[in-house]
């Protein structure tokens, strides 16, 4: 029984929770011609040039951003593949901006 006000506690807290994880939630959003020849275009000029890339890219539902360099273009997997080893497929790429 002493530990019954801790349990609300902890109940309370998995409610908060999973109420933030579905507020982050999204659908993925479809883009223009336009804007995926900039974010093919970021993405070769920071394979030449190795210049440094924030990368917002979708993944189980929500919007992740990244930051590197593009070290790999794997044109078979249709993916990048990014300095610290992150791998983005190219279809779930949202935006690419210079860092």
């Amino acid at each position: 029984m002493s530990w019954a006000p801790f349990n609300s506690v902890i109940n309370s807290y998995e409610v908060v929770k999973n109420f933030k994880d579905k507020e982050c939630i999204i659908n993925k959003p479809s883009l223009s011609s336009e804007q995926l020849e900039e974010i093919e275009q970021s993405i070769i000029d920071s394979y030449t040039n190795g210049s440094e890339l924030i990368i917002n890219y979708y993944y189980n539902s929500r919007s992740v951003e990244v930051k590197g360099v593009v070290i790999k273009l794997d044109i078979v997997n249709k993916r990048i593949i990014l300095t610290g080893n992150n791998k983005i497929y190219f279809n779930n790429i949202l935006s690419v901006n210079n860092a």
